[in-house]
């Protein structure tokens, strides 16, 4: 099943490399942080299962996903993942204005985090709420009150 799990991954990675999308002069002409590969798309998506079982010592030699404290481990990790996730959704400025952020561990697994609104100003609207799993990272929930 591992194997298999490698061969298909390394297949995607393969097809996405010979897109014109990476053509590395033009590449080199942008000025960014990233490249992006291309989209993927997998035929049969039960053949592809990420799970985070499959990360034994061979596959995870640093031990990622097996830290106690998970891969979000403190508030300050949470709300810069929670700020890169909700700026380009609500927008940077909004999202600002939502500070001091009220951050809450949940059950030692889950970052609640939510917006705050003046108490003193006159002001309609809500303010926004995510949750994320401490364990892998993954947004769990997401909304915005009106």
């Amino acid at each position: 099943m591992n194997k298999m799990l490698y061969f298909i991954i390394g297949c995607i990675i393969c097809s996405c490399s010979h897109s014109p999308q990476n053509d590395r002069s033009v590449i080199s002409e942008m000025d960014t942080n990233f490249i992006f590969k291309g989209d993927s798309i997998i035929e049969d998506s039960n053949k592809v299962l990420f799970d985070r079982s499959l990360y034994g010592e061979e596959t995870d030699p640093y031990g990622v996903y097996n830290k106690p404290e998970g891969i979000v481990p403190d508030a300050e990790t949470a709300v810069r993942i929670c700020e890169a996730i909700l700026f380009p959704i609500y927008g940077e400025n909004n999202v600002l204005s939502q500070k001091p952020y009220e951050v809450i561990k949940v059950n030692n697994r889950y970052w609640f985090i939510s917006g705050t609104l003046p108490k003193n100003a006159n002001i309609e609207g809500g303010v926004f709420h995510i949750v994320l799993d401490k364990t892998d990272g993954k947004t769990c929930s997401l909304w915005h009150e009106k």
